[in-house]
């Protein structure tokens, strides 16, 4: 019901997500239910990913030594998680501290749409992509890019290529010889 949003940023943990989308799901399929049970918010988890763990030891285990911060109990009715309420949590959970590159050092990164991708920085201290896996569309993307700018080589953008232009016409010569 509840999927990855400004409510639930990437830097949350999965288990407490878990947690925090069974809680509140349980509370909107529950009109009349003013106070959750922690078996309850168990059980929820468990019918949402069977596979994962979930327990009454497990979530009691979160709140005292994993997650202290970010799993409360009891959990009312309309109650927001608590880095929705208490931004200073999310700053917590964040690294301020600077990571410094060296030039051998290579980035695996991921695109928006999921490619994948390396970078290296250049002893020039320029980013520079190693390696890129885009596939047919971003080649084709590349090749009307290149053709396009071969067309303009001309001054003409008119969709033919002067090397062509040209190229016809010694074959056009060589017929009348």
């Amino acid at each position: 019901m509840f999927e990855q949003s400004e409510m639930f940023p990437e830097i949350i943990p999965p288990d407490v997500v878990r947690f925090w989308k069974a809680a509140l799901t349980l509370y909107e399929l529950s009109r009349s239910k003013t106070k959750l049970t922690m078996q309850e918010v168990v059980d929820r988890m468990k019918i949402e990913e069977p596979t994962l763990p979930a327990s009454v030891e497990t979530i009691r285990r979160w709140r005292r030594e994993t997650y202290p911060d970010l799993i409360d109990w009891p959990i009312k009715r309309g109650q927001l998680p608590p880095w929705c309420t208490r931004p200073e949590i999310l700053a917590k959970l964040f690294d301020a501290a600077p990571v410094p590159l060296q030039s051998c050092d290579t980035l695996h990164l991921q695109t928006i749409e999921g490619v994948p991708m390396e970078m290296k920085l250049g002893e020039d201290g320029v980013y520079r992509i190693t390696r890129w896996g885009g596939g047919l569309a971003s080649m084709l993307a590349a090749g009307y890019a290149l053709f396009l700018s071969l067309d303009g080589m001309d001054g003409h953008i008119d969709h033919v290529v002067h090397w062509c232009r040209v190229l016809a016409g010694i074959l056009e010569v060589a017929q009348h010889l």
